[in-house]
């Protein structure tokens, strides 16, 4: 017995191709974002906050700009998250990671096309990952039990790691910096023992690494400038009860000398208190929290230099460095750990004053001031610092060195190669795609530098035949150069990871058939938006089908579907996102009851049609592809913001000839409550294995239908009464995709190709959307309530980007209208706009 309804009212699925496809896409996305920052020439990108003060981050660091990201696509997050665990990890190649894993998806996309089961992809890409490590296991160099050599290398790496950050033109004197700070650990990984230091003013090459200890704060007043041999007692507590707090307790006294009393017990209370932490022998305090007036007072009588206000991380690495801990009870002194150090003084870093610890318990403990025109950039430098010092760290306890610029890349893809050409059956179509994948990484390291990456990897191909050949990329003289020579290494350690880790990433997206996401939780007494919900039976090509369509207006952000759909439905696409004419389509300014629902929201009745369609029997169709060749709205009362609609479904006919087809379905929208019909919204649909629109001069009509309602109707020759013009944006490409529907053609550039589109089109609701916004403005005084009906034909497609410009004639309550686009001069989109009445100033 099939299961009618398995999962709750709003949960989705998807299965099979459409859930691999979307995987993809979104993995194939976050790939495309972040490799324009790839290598020495790699661009930066700017990241605004939507918070308060809107702040500003400028990083080509693959990890910053991905964990910065609010990603719903599943697949996405995969590859975030292996980008953070590189991060984390081994602190470069972050970039390098999500790039080879969207490479090896964008070549499991074509594999999976060719009809190559997924499972017989992961097989082969295992065999391949196996084979990459072993090729680079027999190139690598370990010059540990020579010093200096290591040394060397040491620097060659930082050098290489910092040639893609900002301080690329310093990255001698910040490779010098990083690996004089990593020698110091000994060999331990805790970067906790370098403390980074960012102090605006001067340049970077001002920067400096300094032994022991800073800590941002200034020395009190009265207080001792200068302590020899300290004994540091590092601490996290209250020393601001010297007054009568009275926020939280009532005191009720009969005269204001008793106020005075309890002021003395507090003062007294307070004395106790630092009498029993200067009793531990100290002569330096420094407390996590506020230190007040009097017990200050009574620290500088004993001598003891009291720092308050140090920010947590500051003392917790303080307590490392000294060999303290941090204490919160003074009672028993025997039980606190102090922290010691040969010398505590005042230090000038800029016009800033701040507190030097050094002779330190911990002695590999260092501190690197970095100096910078603004705070941006010393953001950058420190994110950039960091991750040279966690490649050094690591790379200390794992001494293998390989070479850089393209050079792993290539030997892998050798040897990659190699096993194809040995490995019978579909695997070895896996393996070469491996190898295809891999030589991305060089192709895009010169692509962003605006070299001829064709040329250049070419190249580099012919020479790694040659035995030992060193050759990778030189983005600086714009050609095939030796890494060796150039001093190009990368620590083996990351380019193992980036290869285990996307190989892995891209299997994990690969066994991916089928995406169910949760019904959201629903929120009461929110603010206007838009949830509707489909109960939908197959749609056949002789029947009616009765569906059920409930749109309610309230603030719900975990049903943004509902919005991106209303956004689609009425074009909301103007280039001011805060222009108040366009809002009131969307939200409510002033707290009204309800918002002004444009008529052209009836088309998204049909959006949930796509599925069904491909399911008439005797169709045979790609359904990535289906497109509208004609639309008719008739509105017979303003759509309501909230209530509950019935809608009767009908094929009215189909037309086949070969391999395509065009099917006129009719929808009846009624009021469940009262019965009252709403509109009706008729729909041409035109599919062909091959894409492709409706031509102006063989228009589709409805032919079952009244004269009145057909779409039999001239542009007329004279001045337009009214123009136009509004620009579409790049995101509405994706808008139909993010509204929780699925169509390709809208995101996916293969797809388009294939269809024959150079590009992802824009969604014809869209530029529908935009026809109709331009009537309402320009003829209807944005009174869309004077709409009677909508028709359209869809003539040719546009893409995003493109400004539309949209000519109306007004024929009695008719306005004829064709939209055309700018940049080619073309039409593509025409039809007639009936009003029920003409605006007074018409």
């Amino acid at each position: 017995m099939a299961v009618d309804k398995l999962f709750k009212d709003e949960a989705t699925e998807e299965k099979g191709e459409r859930a691999r496809m979307a995987s993809f896409i979104g993995a194939m996305a976050i790939a495309d974002l972040v490799k324009t920052t790839l290598g020495p020439k790699g661009m930066d990108k700017i990241l605004q906050s939507t918070g308060r003060g809107h702040s500003v981050t400028v990083t080509n660091d693959g990890a910053t700009i991905l964990k910065s990201l609010h990603i719903d696509n599943p697949a996405a997050k995969v590859l975030v998250d292996i980008s953070k665990v590189q991060d984390d990890e081994v602190g470069d190649g972050t970039t390098s990671v999500v790039v080879l894993a969207g490479e090896l998806l964008r070549e499991a996309e074509k594999l999976v096309n060719a009809k190559i089961h997924p499972m017989t992809i992961i097989s082969g890409y295992r065999m391949a990952a196996e084979c990459a490590r072993n090729a680079l296991l027999e190139k690598v160099v370990d010059n540990k039990l020579d010093a200096e050599k290591f040394k060397v290398d040491l620097m060659k790496i930082a050098m290489t790691t910092l040639s893609s950050k900002i301080l690329s033109q310093d990255k001698e004197h910040f490779a010098k910096l990083a690996v004089d700070a990593v020698m110091r650990l000994k060999g331990s990984t805790n970067l906790e023992a370098i403390q980074i230091i960012k102090k605006p003013g001067g340049s970077l090459k001002d920067s400096f690494l300094d032994e022991g200890f800073i800590l941002d704060k200034k020395i009190g007043v009265g207080q001792p400038k200068r302590i020899e041999n300290a004994k540091i007692l590092v601490a996290n507590t209250a020393m601001d009860t010297d007054k009568v707090k009275i926020y939280g307790a009532r005191v009720r006294v009969d005269s204001m000398a008793k106020v005075a009393e309890i002021e003395v017990a507090e003062k007294e209370k307070m004395r106790e208190k630092v009498q029993k932490i200067i009793n531990h022998g100290i002569n330096c305090f420094v407390n996590r929290q506020l230190i007040y007036n009097f017990p200050e007072e009574l620290f500088a009588d004993a001598g003891v230099l009291a720092i308050e206000h140090a920010d947590f991380d500051g003392i917790e690495r303080l307590a490392l460095v000294t060999g303290g801990e941090i204490a919160s009870t003074f009672d028993n002194p025997e039980s606190v750990k102090l922290g010691h150090c040969k010398l505590i003084e005042e230090i000038m870093i800029g016009e800033d004053r701040l507190i030097h610890f050094s002779g330190v318990e911990l002695g590999q403990a260092c501190t690197i001031v970095l100096r910078g025109a603004s705070p941006h950039m010393l953001d950058e430098a420190e994110r950039s610092l960091h991750d040279a010092l966690c490649v050094l760290s690591q790379t200390v306890n794992d001494s293998r060195v390989l070479l850089g610029g393209g050079w792993p890349e290539m030997v892998m893809a050798k040897a990659v190669d190699e096993l194809a050409r040995k490995t019978p059956g579909k695997k070895s179509h896996a393996i070469e795609a491996f190898s295809r994948a891999l030589v991305a990484i060089p192709t895009t390291i010169a692509d962003n530098a605006g070299l001829d990456s064709a040329e250049l990897v070419a190249q580099l191909r012919a020479e790694h035949h040659k035995e030992g050949s060193a050759a990778g990329i030189d983005v600086i003289s714009g050609s095939v150069g030796d890494m060796a020579e150039l001093g190009i290494s990368e620590a083996f350690k990351v380019k193992q990871a980036v290869l285990l880790s996307a190989t892995e990433a891209a299997e994990m997206i690969l066994r991916v058939d089928e995406i169910i996401t949760c019904a959201p939780r629903r929120r009461e007494d929110r603010s206007e938006g838009m949830v509707h919900d489909w109960n939908q039976d197959l749609l056949n090509s002789d029947s009616t089908q009765v569906g059920l369509l409930k749109y309610l207006w309230r603030g719900d952000a975990d049903h943004h579907a509902g919005m991106l759909h209303y956004a689609l439905g009425i074009g909301a696409c103007a280039r001011d996102a805060l222009d108040n004419k366009e809002l009131k389509y969307v939200y409510h300014p002033d707290g009204q009851q309800s918002v002004e629902v444009l008529p052209t929201f009836a088309a998204l009745f049909s959006m949930g049609l796509q599925s069904e369609i491909a399911k008439i029997p005797g169709l045979d169709f790609d359904p990535r592809l289906l497109l509208h060749g004609q639309q008719y709205i008739e509105m017979y009362k303003p759509l309501p913001s909230h209530g509950c609609n019935v809608d009767k479904q009908k094929c009215m006919s189909h037309y086949l000839s070969g391999k395509a087809a065009v099917l006129e379905i009719e929808i009846l929208s009624y009021e469940k409550e009262s019965g009252v019909l709403l509109c009706m919204n008729r729909m041409a649909v035109y599919l062909r294995g091959a894409g492709g629109f409706s031509k102006s001069s063989q228009p589709y009509s409805f032919t079952k239908y009244p004269s009145n309602q057909t779409l039999t109707y001239k542009i007329p020759r004279s001045q337009p009464f009214a123009v136009f013009e509004d620009c579409t944006q790049q995101s509405q490409a994706l808008l139909y995709r993010l509204s929780g529907d699925y169509n390709p053609l809208h995101s996916d550039p293969m797809v388009a190709e294939i269809a024959g589109f150079s590009r992802p089109i824009l969604h014809g609701l869209c530029t529908l959307g935009f026809a109709v916004r331009a009537i309402i403005k320009s003829i209807c005084r944005g009174e869309q309530k004077m709409i009677k009906n909508i028709s359209a034909r869809f003539l040719l497609h546009v893409y995003p980007g493109e400004t539309l410009i949209t000519e109306m004639w007004i024929e009695g309550l008719r306005v004829a209208y064709q939209v055309k686009v700018k940049e080619r001069n073309r039409a593509v989109l025409s039809g007639v706009v009936t009003l029920d009445r003409l605006s007074s100033s018409l």
